[in-house]
């Protein structure tokens, strides 16, 4: 007894884990017709609604060919598996599409205006780049204008220089020529 308790548990562990796998997963009716929701998984359950062709339904279980699914007011049925899809009908499809669309359309407005706007700053930072070249140009003017200043300041400087140096050399050689001349000559 106790081993089929094992294997009693493993088989409600298996059919709870497909469930919980299966969760809120969603289906539609497949094909175009009205689909039968019944109180219990089998032909011999009453049944309990309709659900209409593109309807949304959400997959709560399977259970052997049935799946037990839930409508968007709340109520819930069982159906068989083979008449449903998990792939979406055209028209919802196209909705979807639609609505990934206009998401592209406003991302793609959003893109055109930061593009314009990095266009602007662009165009303005071209403008300061032109500005600082130019400044830099009248910078580079002025420092070889106060170069050329120096060095006619430094070449002045070395002629008073050598001016000065000239003259105090001629007052010395007038200076020692005077005492040569004023002594006597005895030859």
């Amino acid at each position: 007894m106790r081993g089929s308790n094992w294997v009693l548990i493993a088989a409600l562990s298996a059919n709870l884990a497909a469930e919980v796998a299966l969760a809120k997963e969603t289906a539609w009716v497949d094909g175009g017709k009205s689909l039968r929701l019944r109180s219990g998984p089998g032909m011999d359950h009453k049944i309990v609604g309709l659900v209409e062709p593109r309807e949304r339904l959400t997959i709560l279980t399977e259970n052997e060919g049935w799946t037990r699914v839930q409508l968007p007011d709340g109520s819930e049925g069982w159906t068989a598996s083979s008449e449903l899809t998990t792939v979406p009908p055209p028209a919802v499809q196209a909705a979807a599409l639609e609505l990934d669309l206009e998401d592209l359309r406003q991302r793609l407005g959003a893109s055109e205006e930061e593009t314009d706007r990095l266009r602007e700053e662009t165009e303005r930072l071209t403008l300061h780049e032109a500005e600082l070249k130019a400044h830099a140009a009248d910078l580079e003017h002025e420092l070889v204008r106060l170069e050329a200043t120096q060095r006619w300041q430094e070449r002045l400087a070395g002629a008073t220089i050598g001016i000065v140096g000239a003259l105090i050399g001629a007052i010395f050689a007038r200076f020692s020529v005077r005492r040569r001349g004023s002594g006597l000559r005895l030859d």
